[in-house]
């Protein structure tokens, strides 16, 4: 497949990473971009905004909700903003709102995810 967001596919299956019980995790699994996984391959390198959403889900918190989160700091990186909107999608919210730091001017921003959305978007 030509990229990366064409070649990920979503599964919640604990086998694949090798999870003998627990409730399922979103797993992304991304092309390697020189011989190196991209971010959010795994849980061990996913990005803190996913692993929020996982952990909702571990907790049986995310089916039909609103969803609202903060990133402290900083923007969205742009791998994020495709696999929130999957994570958020795969755990089943009915909406979804992030708070971010726009890294060049270190203005507030807040994006928002609706269900049918492949990213998140930037509100105007």
């Amino acid at each position: 497949m030509s990229s990366a967001r064409s070649s990920r596919s979503l599964c919640m299956c604990n086998r694949a990473l090798g999870i003998a019980s627990g409730p399922p995790t979103i797993q992304f699994i991304h092309c390697h971009a020189q011989g190196k996984p991209l971010p959010n391959g795994t849980v061990a390198d996913s990005h803190a905004e996913i692993g929020v959403i996982q952990q909702a889900y571990n907790a049986g918190k995310t089916q039909g909700a609103e969803m609202s989160m903060t990133v402290s700091g900083k923007d969205v990186c742009g791998y994020c903003k495709g696999d929130i909107a999957a994570a958020a999608n795969a755990a089943g919210l009915k909406s979804l709102t992030v708070q971010a730091v726009d890294n060049a001017t270190g203005l507030p921003k807040t994006y928002y995810w609706l269900p049918g959305m492949k990213s998140i978007k930037e509100k105007p």
